[in-house]
């Protein structure tokens, strides 16, 4: 089963992201398992440097402070995909290197976890007055229309 570098850092809060970038750039600086990097470490700095800017600009700024952060933060989601992709690559399946590069592995866990039982059963409670609350409308319909429904086996009372 191959390894792969999950990309669910995108999905982290602003600060989250802005502390994992600076995780990542520790791990892989000077890592010989990633020696040629597409985006070279100072490179990542910057990225990162720009989006930590932003993020405090954006907290005391307006709607143009506030797009520029999700530019940055869109720059730097770019960077960090295509170092992933890189990372996946050079890690060629191997865990313990890709969890060195500071990114972190998807689950391979597939397995569906048993649901709880219920205290009660309410759905045959629930099946079983539905039914009889119809078995009462047709009767009651049956009563006072005076004439036969279609198909109905029901005895008259």
């Amino acid at each position: 089963m191959s390894t792969k570098v999950s990309l669910g850092f995108a999905r982290l809060s602003d600060n989250d992201l802005d502390n994992f970038a600076q995780a990542v750039i520790d791990s892989i600086t000077g890592n010989p398992t990633f020696p040629t990097p597409p985006v070279a470490a100072p490179g990542l700095q910057a990225f990162k440097d720009n989006f930590t800017t932003a993020i405090a600009t954006a907290q005391t700024g307006g709607p143009a402070d506030t797009a520029a952060k999700n530019n940055a933060r869109q720059a730097l989601l770019s960077a960090y995909r295509n170092l992933a992709s890189y990372v996946q690559i050079q890690c060629a399946g191997n865990l313990e290197l890709l969890l060195s590069s500071g990114f972190q592995a998807q689950s391979t866990n597939r397995a569906s976890s048993a649901l709880a039982k219920p205290a009660k059963p309410r759905r045959a409670l629930f099946a079983s007055s539905l039914a009889f609350s119809t078995f009462e409308r047709l009767r009651r319909v049956r009563r006072s229309c005076g004439a036969k429904i279609a198909g109905s086996d029901l005895p008259r009372a």
